[in-house]
Parts: structure tokens; C-alpha cells; sequence
């Protein structure tokens, strides 16, 4: 009985992932779809938690899965998780995968990177001249607050491509709160 129960949940969850994608990509769900907005929450949650932990590769994996065509629209998201995930292979002082991720992965990006983009890259990369990456002057990278950025930057762009806006209300509540506060800061 269970594994019927969770196939039929699969099947309900992969329909909708068809409908997104069947509508082009970006665009397709709506905030008022509340059954599509509750499926991708939890997608967007998910994709948060492997960030978080570290496991950019199943989060990458499962953004192509939920997402169908994310990267292919936005390759600067691709390029910020593949960097990531060289960085996550540097923590894990495994030196030779983290060149062959380089050789194979981040060379992809070579020819569309941004100035500053080419620049984290060069940075993450002289993590590989450090038998203690701690003591890299490119260290920040390793540090917690890169993968909540990370994480971050990940959830507005998947809600962008969704059709969401990138900001909550409670952030634009905020927004017209503190713009509200200094109008009448300013009057008196």
C-alpha cells in the first residue's frame, strides 16, 4: 500500500514539474497555484538544505530536475554553484578531484565569464597552492557565510525563473517600512 501512495505522490509531483516546463520554462507558476507554489517550496527548500551542507552537486542535480532549463538561461547561477562546489571539494582536501572538476566543469565557463567572475575563479584556484586552505588568502570561501550567499543568490534566481518575485512580501513590507521611516525622519 505505502509505495503505491508514494508513486502516486511522485507521479502528482512530476505532473507538475511537466506543466512548468511544458510552459517554456520561467514564467509558468504562478503565486496563486498554491498546489505548484507548496510543491516548489519545498523544491526551493531542499536546494537551500544541500547548499547549506555543502552537497552542491545534488543541488545542482536536483535544480535541473525541478527546473528544467535553469542553467541553460542563466549560466552565472551554473557558474556560482560549479565554483562552489570546486571550493567544497578543496574543503574536503581532495586536490585531484577538484582539478578534474576544474579541467572538466569550470573550463566550460571560460569564455563567458565576467571580469569578476574570472577573478573569483582565479581566487578559488589558488586554494589548490595551500596544503592548509584555511590559510589561503582566498579562506572566505570556505567560510559559512559563503554558502548562505550561495543559497540565497540560488532561491531569488529559481524564483525569478519561476515567474515569483525575488523578494518576499515580508522583505517589501520591510523595504516600504524603512523607506516610510526615513521620509519622516526627514520631516522632522
Amino acid at each position: 500500500g505505502g509505495a503505491a501512495n508514494a508513486g502516486g505522490k511522485d507521479g502528482k509531483h512530476r505532473s507538475r514539474r511537466k506543466k512548468i516546463s511544458s510552459d517554456g520554462g520561467g514564467g509558468g507558476a504562478h503565486e496563486n497555484d498554491s498546489s505548484l507554489s507548496e510543491a516548489k517550496i519545498e523544491d526551493r527548500l531542499k536546494i537551500r538544505t544541500l547548499i547549506l551542507e555543502g552537497d552542491i552537486a545534488a543541488a545542482k542535480a536536483l535544480m535541473s530536475d525541478c527546473f528544467d532549463g535553469i542553467f541553460r538561461q542563466n549560466s552565472a547561477l551554473s557558474f556560482n554553484l560549479d565554483l562552489q562546489h570546486f571550493v567544497e571539494l578543496m574543503r574536503d582536501h581532495d586536490v585531484e578531484a577538484a582539478l578534474t572538476f576544474a579541467r572538466k566543469e569550470l573550463a566550460r565557463h571560460g569564455n563567458e565569464l565576467s571580469e569578476q567572475e574570472n577573478e573569483r575563479l582565479l581566487s578559488a584556484m589558488g586554494l589548490v597552492a595551500y596544503d592548509d586552505v584555511s590559510a589561503s588568502p582566498a579562506s572566505h570561501l570556505l567560510d559559512r557565510k559563503h554558502r548562505d550567499d550561495l543559497a540565497a543568490l540560488v532561491n531569488s534566481e529559481v524564483m525569478g525563473y519561476l515567474g515569483i518575485s525575488r523578494t518576499s512580501r515580508l522583505e517589501r513590507v520591510f523595504q516600504q517600512l524603512m523607506a516610510a521611516q526615513a521620509m519622516l525622519a526627514g520631516e522632522n
